[in-house]
């Protein structure tokens, strides 16, 4: 049996985004979420983010930092396969478990390694796009794969998982949406 990182993109497993939500009840903000949980879907499965993720590169050289020095087609196919830290299993499925919570600080989200729980600031989850929203989510869902990025800003963090995925996430859904 061929590695399924050997096969072209278009015959790879499709991802599917699980979300549960906790106590939110806003309809309005459900509303939103489901769609940004929607366009996430789509561009989980995009071509185009198979082709960035595969090519991301920095000083010339294809890789991520800080992603434990694996290529990035593992990379991809570590994001393809759904393998959660919390939920171990290849599934292709991002499992999310999402709620709200505001805060008036630059925090856009966070998780922690320890629970499956997501946490969206209404701060900006309410002035930000579907695809911003959906590069957030997808910036914390690597989180869940076990990928990182250094707490203060650094000239590179861009270029961990969480960063340069999530913003990879939002430009593509842009064009989606």
């Amino acid at each position: 049996n061929p590695n399924p990182g050997d096969l072209p993109h278009s015959s790879w497993p499709k991802v599917k985004v699980n979300a549960n939500f906790v106590s939110i009840t806003d309809n309005v903000r459900l509303d939103k979420l489901q769609k940004a949980i929607d366009l996430l879907e789509r561009t989980l499965n995009s071509e185009l983010l198979f082709h960035r993720v595969k090519n991301h590169s920095l000083n010339g050289r294809k890789m991520f930092v800080e992603s434990n020095n694996v290529s990035n087609k593992a990379v991809f196919l570590k994001l393809n396969n759904g393998d959660e830290t919390l939920t171990r299993g290849i599934d292709h499925e991002a499992d999310l478990t999402l709620t709200f919570y505001r805060a008036m600080t630059s925090t856009v989200g966070y998780t922690t390694p320890s629970i499956t729980l997501i946490k969206i600031n209404l701060k900006f989850f309410d002035q930000y796009s579907l695809a911003e929203v959906a590069g957030n989510l997808a910036h914390e869902w690597s989180h869940k794969l076990g990928f990182t990025h250094p707490s203060q800003n650094t000239p590179t963090r861009v270029h961990t998982v969480p960063y340069a995925f999530g913003y990879m996430v939002r430009d593509i859904a842009e064009d989606l949406e």
